[in-house]
This record gives structure tokens, sequence and C-alpha cells, in this order.
């Protein structure tokens, strides 16, 4: 009887000993989701071929990505619910925590135009007045470079390697004032406005102020033989879009 009672205890004894250790050794997994998204722009159109990226890989260890369709829509399968999801377009990237969501609505936020003359050594092009004219008192605005920052993600405006003041000494040694127009008497403001895109090249060009004469054609010769930038980041890098004043002056 005695052997029986000391039998059954230990028994009891070694069926606690292993429940406690099986409480101790429980697993964890996190299950996967479906995402679905929309993508529009700033007026809430929808942006269709744009790159979507997540953090989770598939089977042979490429993140699961795909692209928006006409109507902005996507969907990525088998995503980890801790995961960011990444959109890019030519013009922009955003990043955005999933925190578990099924459904996603991610507004693009383009990088807007800049002004280069934030200097104020800013500097005028000039040529020898062949011909006397009327005196005029000419007063010129300086502007000033704003830089606008994307909500989500490291950002940095495209930048001239070396600064601004170095892209202004190129513009000024390399411009030379038009023979036509220096002949014509005609002197005034060019700007111009360009796109820096993603790779830090030049594309783009549009004038927006011009005295003719072949002067806003000299200063985009040689905003083109400039160097090459480096390029607007906001998470990866994207276009950005710049402009620039120059004022041509005839001096007696």
């Amino acid at each position: 009887m005695k052997k029986y009672i000391l039998l059954h205890l230990l028994l009891i004894i070694t069926f606690s000993v292993k429940a406690q250790k099986g409480r101790d050794s429980i697993i964890f997994s996190v299950d996967t989701i479906n995402i679905y998204g929309k993508v529009i722009d700033e007026k809430g159109s929808p942006v269709k071929n744009a790159s979507v990226l997540s953090e989770t890989f598939d089977k042979d260890f490429n993140y699961i990505r795909t692209i928006t369709d006409r109507n902005g829509l996507f969907k990525l399968d088998g995503i980890k619910p801790t995961d960011w999801i990444r959109v890019r377009t030519a013009t922009t990237a955003i990043e955005k925590p999933i925190n578990g969501s099924r459904f996603l609505l991610l507004t693009m936020v383009p990088f807007h135009p800049n002004d280069l003359n934030k200097d104020p050594a800013a500097f005028n092009i000039t040529a020898k007045r062949i011909s006397s004219k009327e005196k005029l008192i000419v007063k010129i605005k300086d502007t000033t470079i704003i830089y606008d920052f994307h909500p989500f993600g490291h950002t940095k405006s495209a930048e001239y390697p070396g600064g601004v003041k170095k892209f202004y000494e190129f513009v000024k040694k390399n411009i030379i004032y038009p023979q036509k127009a220096i002949l014509k008497n005609m002197e005034g403001m060019i700007i111009i406005k360009f796109m820096i895109d993603g790779k830090g090249n030049y594309k783009d060009f549009i004038t927006l102020q011009d005295i003719g004469y072949g002067c806003a054609e000299e200063v985009i010769r040689v905003i083109k033989s400039s160097k090459r930038w480096n390029p607007a980041v906001s998470g990866l890098t994207v276009e950005q879009s710049f402009v620039l004043e120059i004022p041509f002056k005839l001096v007696d």
C-alpha cells in the first residue's frame, strides 16, 4: 500500500514538472496579411503605375512588390502586419507603416519648384553698350529659395556639387551676352524653369520670361553644360524643379 501511494505521488510530481515546462516553452508565430490600397495625388486623382514595395521577402528572397492600376489601386499578398509600405513615382516617394491595416489610402506629395536666386550675391550678365538709350531706373527684387519638406521619411532638396554659389559662378562665367541683343539695346530679366531628375540630370526646360534675341537660349545652353546635380531625396531619389532668374544689363 505504501509503495502504491509513493508511486502515485511520483507520478503527480512528474506530471506537474512536465506541465510547468510546457507552459514555459510556448512558441509564438506572426501571421501574414493581404494588403489593399489606393494611391492618389494632392487633388485626389488616382496615381497609376506607381511602384509599391513591401519589406517582406518572397520565396526567392525578393521584396514583395506591385504597381498601381489605372484607378490607383494595388494589392500585396502575404505581407507582415509590422511592415512599412513604400510607394514611388517619377516625381516623389512616400513611406507608411501598415500597423496591421488591411487597406491604405496613400497621398503622393511632390516636390514643388524652388527658386535658385537665394544668395544676395546674385549676378548680372553684362556687356558694353554700343548705342545710347534713355535712362531708366530698374528695381530688381531679390528672391529666396524655399525648401519644401515631405511629411514622410528623410527629405533633402537637390543640390549642385559644391553648393549653389558654385552654380552661380559657372553660369556667370560662361554666359555670353548675344550680339543681336546688344545691337538692339535689349536688357531685362530671363527666367528659366528646369527639372533635376532622380539621377541628377537636367530636363524639361521652360522659358518663363525672355527678352528675345537668343538670351534665354544662351542661359539654357550654359545650364545644360554645367555639372550633374545631387538629386533630391524623399525616402528615395526623386525629381525636383527649379526656377532661375538672370538679369541681362547693358552698361555705359
